[in-house]
């Protein structure tokens, strides 16, 4: 499968389109949560209580942490099936690899490794992940301060410039931030 720009034969296109998906997936099923669960379940009523048989109210649950909870579900969800086993496809050596790639993959990428490694060569991250992780950077910027901080304090030069860069992108996102909001609040 080829979309106009290169990536390796073992990328794994399921589960990049698959987090895309449950972005999506998560965008439009607010409306149906919305319709079939928050009327149903609170009905009108500003909280739905769990209560115990005196009458005291043991949970009670706003619309707001019903959302929350939803959020949470929809994180450990995202972080469990797309975000570590895709970082994991790109550092395979990682402690947590043997729970999400199979054993014959991570033990070719160790016999890889163990090769590279009697012959000295700079390794550099393919240009569409760069990218990939530019984007990320400018969008998430917890995740590129992250992701920057781990390649700027790496040896090899092209991965510092990679750390710079995300850094760089996530900084600019909370600049952007906070020109919008005060330009939001200034025209109040």
């Amino acid at each position: 499968m080829n979309f106009g720009f290169a990536l390796s034969k073992d990328f794994p296109y399921p589960r990049f389109l698959g987090f895309f998906g449950m972005l999506f997936f998560m965008f439009f099923s607010r409306s149906i949560i919305e319709e079939y669960f928050i009327d149903v379940l609170f009905d009108g009523a500003p909280y739905y209580a769990f209560i115990d048989n005196d009458g005291n109210i043991l949970i009670k649950i706003t619309e707001l942490s019903f959302w929350i909870l939803v959020l949470i579900v929809y994180v450990a969800v995202l972080v469990y099936l797309f975000i570590i086993p895709l970082t994991l496809h790109f550092r395979p050596d990682s402690f947590l690899s043997h729970l999400f790639i199979k054993d014959e993959k991570a033990e070719s990428k160790k016999d890889e490794k163990a090769e590279s490694k009697s012959f000295p060569i700079e390794k550099q991250i393919d240009g569409t992940t760069v990218i990939l992780l530019y984007i990320l950077s400018f969008f998430i910027p917890l995740a590129g301060f992250i992701v920057g901080a781990i390649y700027a304090s790496k040896k090899e030069e092209h991965y510092k410039h990679v750390g710079k860069n995300c850094l760089i992108f996530s900084v600019l996102n909370i600049v952007l931030s906070f020109i919008m909001i005060a330009v939001i609040l200034g025209s109040v």
